[in-house]
């Protein structure tokens, strides 16, 4: 559970870093005129961007693994199933502060979530047998 508020807190605190230091843009020339100018702010942008969506790619990805586990029965307090979905807010936050990073932020965490799913990492070793 530990683990989870301290995720929520860095993919909170990147994302927040990210949106501030990667400006907002209307048109390409922007985007590149802004980077190319600030090529250091951009670079901390980005770093902080990664390390923000890695953090909420684990806690969609802890979402939907400790629900299903959950569903199915596994013994699992439900203080641990509802912190992860703290996550949509922390997304609300960044669309409000910079529509761009926060969509992009969504769209990656999204992605790389889903892709580390494994379904039955909560479910006992028996039951996984049993073929549940």
């Amino acid at each position: 559970m530990m683990i989870s508020i301290v995720c929520l807190f860095i993919g909170f605190m990147g994302g927040l870093m990210a949106s501030s230091l990667i400006t907002p843009f209307m048109n390409i020339s922007q985007f590149l005129s802004s980077t190319i100018l600030n090529p250091v702010g951009f670079f901390f942008g980005m770093l902080c961007f990664f390390f923000g969506f890695i953090a909420n790619a684990k806690l969609i990805r802890d979402c939907m693994e400790k629900t299903y586990a959950l569903v199915k029965g596994a013994r699992i307090h439900l203080i641990e199933v509802l912190i992860p979905y703290l996550v949509i807010i922390n997304f609300a936050i960044h669309f409000f502060l910079n529509p761009q990073v926060g969509f992009a932020f969504l769209c990656f965490s999204l992605i790389y979530g889903m892709i580390s799913i494994k379904i039955n990492r909560y479910l006992p070793y028996l039951d996984r047998q049993k073929g549940l």
